[in-house]
């Protein structure tokens, strides 16, 4: 039979058995919660909307787009042009303030430039041909792509038609500085009535004029 001192040895070392048992025991289940936590975690994260815009993104029949993120000759490539055309925002918008100070000034320009020559007569503005002028400046300014030609609308007599990309104050320089434009400016020494339309393009900012004269 065990004395004493032999049965507290025993003893102790069953405790130490106990307690490492319960060690193992309670040090799996931290691991298994934390690992569980983890995955919580990594299941909650937001999905990549990034990747699902892309997908639903509509063809472009392999045509690649410009600079501006348009694709040309498709059915949005004109607003898509307004709303993000990097050549738009070149020049700022005319407001109508502006736009009839620009039609007096140049009125004013066209005066003196027929003054130099002293077999003109003089010119007088006439509200009707600014009427047509400025109704086929706006057509031109809203007519998708950057071409001018001329309208019927005039038939009382002459139409000059420019477009500038910079400048909407320079047009009397660029008529003047063309045979066929500075001859319908000169109207042939008669005393002739002229309007003036000044537009300006909304995607690409570019200007356009119209002068429309008559001799009666």
């Amino acid at each position: 039979m065990p004395n004493p001192q032999q049965l507290m040895q025993y003893a102790g070392a069953a405790v130490t058995v106990i307690v490492l048992i319960f060690g193992l025991l309670f040090g799996s289940e931290d691991l298994s919660s934390s690992s569980t936590g983890g995955d919580a975690g990594a299941e909650s994260a937001p999905a990549n909307t990034g990747k699902q815009s892309n997908a639903s993104a509509p063809s472009n029949g392999g045509r690649k787009a410009d600079a501006d993120g348009c694709v040309k000759n498709s059915p949005d490539y004109f607003k898509c042009k307004q709303e993000n055309s990097k050549i738009g925002k070149k020049n700022p918008g005319l407001s109508p303030s502006e736009i009839q100070q620009a039609k007096k000034d140049q009125f004013d320009q066209l005066v003196a430039w027929r003054s130099r020559d002293k077999a003109l007569k003089a010119i007088t503005y006439d509200p009707s041909l600014e009427a047509t002028a400025q109704r086929f400046a706006d057509e031109l300014a809203q007519t998708p792509g950057d071409k001018i030609w001329h309208s019927k609308l005039n038939t009382r007599g002459l139409e000059n038609v420019a477009m500038n990309p910079n400048d909407y104050d320079k047009f009397i320089n660029m008529f003047a500085g063309s045979p066929g434009h500075s001859s319908a400016m000169s109207n042939n020494g008669r005393a002739p009535k002229v309007g003036i339309g000044i537009a300006q393009d909304p995607v690409t900012g570019y200007y356009y004029c119209v002068q429309h004269f008559a001799d009666h």
